[in-house]
């Protein structure tokens, strides 16, 4: 397997950020009592705090390629009090987004791409990273081991923070 992580290239590759927030949001397998919301819906509904007018300030997205095929990838940004996100802690902690996909989840991918992203988080001059996870997600064990800490419950998950010690790139 070889892993490649890379920048996001704009506008060419705006699908690929849909791609992250769409499987970030479909992670469980669906159910009877549960089945994955509509892409487009979700993704101009919702979940359109993430993606509207991408490439502003503070917007970073890091893709993650086995082999040059798409296997993931990580995002963050930063949202006002105006238009907050549900991990929002205050206009300078970005949050973090996260997605692989299923075939290969457990095979280090999303280890990679989030060492990579708090990185280059931490290289930008952030004090802290938040994100939001469900309850259930088998990705709160990366996140623990990867020093997200539970900042504040949620309905249905949690809000994690984790502290970057800034430096500049």
């Amino acid at each position: 397997m070889s892993l490649t992580i890379r920048q996001l290239r704009l506008p060419d590759e705006g699908g690929l950020l849909d791609d992250i927030i769409y499987l970030a949001c479909t992670w469980s397998e669906p159910t009877p009592e549960r089945q994955h919301p509509d892409r487009d819906a979700l993704l101009n509904g919702k979940m359109s705090v993430y993606r509207e007018d991408w490439g502003r300030p503070g917007d970073e997205c890091l893709i993650a390629e086995v082999d040059g095929k798409f296997v993931g990838g990580a995002f963050y940004r930063v949202f006002s009090h105006e238009r907050p996100s549900q991990a929002f802690i205050d206009v300078e902690t970005p949050e973090l987004g996260i997605a692989t996909v299923d075939t290969h989840r457990g095979t280090g991918v999303g280890r990679a791409v989030i060492t990579a992203l708090l990185t280059l988080a931490r290289l930008d001059g952030y004090q802290q990273i938040s994100l939001a996870v469900s309850d259930g997600n088998f990705s709160k064990q990366l996140y623990d081991s990867v020093g997200f800490e539970e900042f504040e419950r949620l309905e249905g998950g949690w809000k994690m923070l984790r502290r970057l010690g800034a430096q500049r790139r």
